[in-house]
């Protein structure tokens, strides 16, 4: 084992070392204190709302004319989001799935509606070829 040369210093000693270094406090008494005592509140950051990107497409495949709105509102969920605007990013998701669910209901109701015209064309042409 080597021995530590006389001639350099120690570098783990220091020289302002005065005695036991529990004994006094190293901070002084009339530093203020930061916050009061009280921790320091946390910035709450919601979770963002789904784009709901499944209710555009459908609002594209059943009726086109909704889609224009529900595609623009979806990709502006994300931005609003990150700009810190958490209420409207909500409005724009809640506008898009309204938008996809509106045009399932109006296509629903067109495919009802061209059937009772079906059923009514049917029975209209069954009708007038049995009285003649």
């Amino acid at each position: 084992m080597t021995q530590p040369d006389p001639k350099q210093p120690d570098p783990y000693a220091t020289e302002s070392f005065t005695g036991d270094p529990y004994a006094q406090n190293p901070y002084p008494a009339s530093q203020p204190q930061y916050g009061g005592g009280y921790a320091q509140p946390q910035q709450f950051t919601p979770a963002p709302p789904s784009a709901n990107g499944g209710w555009a497409v459908a609002a594209i495949v059943f009726f086109w004319p909704l889609a224009f709105v529900a595609v623009s509102r979806a990709f502006s969920v994300y931005p609003l989001w990150a700009q810190g605007r958490y209420a409207e990013a909500e409005a724009a998701s809640a506008t898009v799935k309204r938008l996809g669910v509106i045009s399932l209901i109006i296509i629903a109701a067109l495919i009802v509606l061209y059937i009772v015209v079906v059923i009514i064309a049917v029975a209209v042409g069954v009708s007038s070829d049995s009285s003649v």
